[in-house]
């Protein structure tokens, strides 16, 4: 799910990766070029950090002001794999956005992909009742507390057939109503076409 308010990515119909970047009033701006500072919930291994690090159009880069996960490995890898200078190894629970955005400054982009145990074809599928499923309310409050430029919500696609679409409904109309209030776009990929190794 992306907000794509002022950041749009897209696929071209030939494969390649088609970018329209904005000019975004208050974005980071370096000597070495124009920088779009992202904040990172459930970060994980790095997945989507390694991808935004690698992406640049028109001199327009991506820099992550800060990374977060309740999980130590996966603070160790992320720290090996992409390099954040700013890993926060915390439960979301007890995470204060507005002391991210006090120390660590402001971000242009949320990024995040909650946990999917509670949606996933392979699970119970309990939804957003599910341990996990209700993480994304943490999206939700780092939207309303840092109010992104822009966010992307990453998630399975079995989320958007639980319980009879009810909960991908709930969540896209949280998401929409945060902050200062974003136009939700879903989109659906299939990583294989993508170039990652899996069928997901």
């Amino acid at each position: 799910m992306v907000a794509p308010m002022p950041v749009n990515l897209g696929m071209g119909d030939s494969g390649e990766l088609q970018s329209q970047l904005f000019d975004l009033p208050g974005a980071s701006k370096e000597s070495s070029g124009k920088t779009i500072k992202l904040g990172e919930l459930f970060c994980g291994a790095g997945g989507m950090a390694l991808g935004a690090s690698m992406a640049e159009y028109d001199g327009w880069r991506f820099e992550h002001a800060w990374v977060t996960d309740r999980d130590p490995d996966s603070c160790r890898t992320i720290r090996q794999v992409v390099h954040p200078e700013n890993i926060v190894s915390k439960d979301i629970k007890a995470l204060d956005f507005q002391w991210l955005e006090d120390k660590y400054g402001c971000i242009d982009g949320l990024v995040f992909g909650f946990p999917c145990n509670d949606f996933s074809a392979i699970g119970e599928r309990r939804g957003v009742d599910g341990e996990y499923g209700g993480l994304y309310k943490f999206g939700v409050k780092a939207i309303n507390a840092l109010n992104p430029r822009f966010f992307v919500a990453e998630n399975v696609s079995g989320l958007s057939s639980i319980n009879k679409q009810s909960d991908f409904q709930k969540i896209l109309e949280e998401l929409e109503k945060a902050g200062r209030g974003y136009s939700v776009e879903p989109r659906l990929y299939k990583f294989e076409e993508y170039g990652v190794p899996q069928k997901r």
